[in-house]
């Protein structure tokens, strides 16, 4: 009794609703798996709306943050000297949200960034490459200030002065 060798396959096999001979369909199987995936997605970024990926002037963020009291600005001032105090000079530090500075945390910011001596950030949002901030800076010989700023670019960027040294 002599076995015959199975007979060898020749690259691999697609079914395709029990049709094994439609093999242009499975040439096109990947790219509209990844179409779908990127659809999905793009869907999914677009449905977000004003209060998903898009940092400009109508954001909730920016009317938050115009709508802090003068008091509250003028303590965040305080606030950022006390953080860059804290800091060591010239060095950048971070925090992520789990671990914002206790007298930021009821801006509910993304985090807070120190830059040296003076300046820090307060990211209200971040938006893909923009957002919304709080720039607080710490002149030398100057006054200090408080800056809102939004978006990324013209017309959609912008920024007010929100409060300014006495």
């Amino acid at each position: 009794m002599s076995r015959r060798p199975a007979p060898q396959q020749k690259g691999p096999v697609v079914t395709l609703c029990g049709d094994k001979s439609n093999s242009s369909w499975a040439s096109l199987k990947m790219p509209l798996r990844i179409f779908a995936i990127l659809f999905g997605i793009s869907v999914a970024l677009c449905s977000c709306g004003s209060s998903g990926l898009i940092c400009d002037e109508d954001s909730p963020q920016v009317a938050r943050a115009r709508s802090l009291p003068q008091e509250r600005l003028a303590r965040l001032f305080t606030d950022a000297l006390n953080a860059v105090a804290r800091a060591e000079k010239g060095e950048r530090s971070s925090s992520d949200k789990a671990r914002v500075p206790p007298e930021f945390a009821d801006l509910s910011p993304n985090k807070v960034l120190s830059f040296g001596t003076r300046r820090v950030v307060v990211v209200m949002k971040h938006c893909m490459d923009h957002g919304v901030f709080l720039n607080i800076r710490i002149p030398e010989n100057d006054r200090g200030s408080i800056t809102l700023s939004w978006g990324e670019h013209a017309p959609d960027s912008g920024e007010q002065v929100l409060w300014r040294q006495p």
